[in-house]
């Protein structure tokens, strides 16, 4: 576990706030995430840093008044480096903080980060690509100012965007292989090996959600899980181990080659959403901003 500036920074409201909860109102944060960040500066001290007094209020033990006032030091520190370097340079070291899921990040966003940065070339943007709950935890702890994720978030303190929705393809093997030869219905396939991606993921969410309105169980497929890697369904699928369901970009080359066989769903097409997201706030400005409006505006960069 690494030393981090922002648990610091947290450390720092909490004891001017003299509460958790006065901390997430000024940190624009959830109080289980201020809680979180206090937890992770006590296990890398290795010693508590704040106790609750009897009025409820939070105070400081004597080993937390040294790394506070070590964290305005280092606080001040950073911001002097950054003057800094943007007078020497006269460049902003503006910064935004992206998270996106693997299909998001890998396939749909690179394009319009690339724009995004065009129009805003004193933006530094960082790109984290990991699954959607870690995107969560990232906004609601502060580390990420903004997310794509393709699962709709549940909590309360994120405010959610339909960007848009991808269509998802149901696919056999190719080359004769395939067991339904490019037709079937729902109920024909029940029953039949199904290679999906891990829970949590946007697709597996997906077709849970169109099985559902077809009233069908996901466990009533032979479930194969495979976590995060697109590839290595497509290439279970080819090898003739059953059929599985991804968006189509993801599988439209393999198609076009014959090495796999799209299902026709005679139920209808799967399509899955893709969501924004981001903190609820008094006020968002900045980069976090420009690249919302951004992405909001123009939906078809992606």
């Amino acid at each position: 576990m690494e030393l981090k500036l922002f648990s610091l920074k947290v450390l720092s409201v909490v004891a001017e706030k003299k509460s958790f909860s006065g901390a997430a109102k000024a940190l624009l944060l959830t109080q289980p995430a201020i809680s979180s960040q206090i937890r992770k500066l006590e296990n890398y001290f290795r010693m508590q840093l704040v106790i609750r007094t009897n009025s409820g209020m939070i105070k400081l033990t004597e080993a937390g008044k040294i790394v506070c006032c070590y964290a305005d030091k280092f606080t001040a520190l950073r911001e002097e480096l950054l003057r800094t370097i943007e007078k020497q340079t006269g460049k902003s070291l503006v910064r935004l903080r992206m998270g996106a899921c693997f299909i998001a990040g890998e396939h749909l966003l690179p394009g319009a980060v690339k724009t995004f940065r065009d129009k805003h070339p004193d933006v530094y943007v960082s790109l984290r690509v990991t699954k959607c709950e870690e995107i969560v935890d990232g906004l609601l702890s502060g580390s990420l100012d903004v997310g794509v994720v393709g699962l709709s978030p549940k909590s309360k303190f994120l405010i959610k965007k339909k960007l848009f929705q991808v269509p998802l393809t149901i696919f056999e093997a190719g080359d004769g292989q395939g067991e339904y030869q490019g037709a079937a219905s729902i109920q024909e396939l029940v029953g039949a090996p199904l290679i999906m991606r891990e829970e949590g993921a946007g697709t597996r969410k997906a077709f849970q959600e169109f099985l559902d309105k077809h009233h069908v169980k996901l466990k009533q497929f032979q479930l194969i899980t495979v976590s995060e890697s697109n590839e290595a369904i497509k290439k279970l699928v080819m090898t003739g181990m059953g059929f599985s369901i991804l968006p189509h970009f993801i599988v439209e080359e393999e198609l076009k080659k014959g090495d796999l066989r799209e299902i026709c769903l005679e139920d209808g097409r799967v399509n899955q959403p893709f969501f924004l997201i981001y903190r609820k706030q008094v006020a968002i400005e900045g980069p976090q901003q420009q690249f919302i409006e951004f992405m909001l505006s123009n939906p078809q960069v992606v």
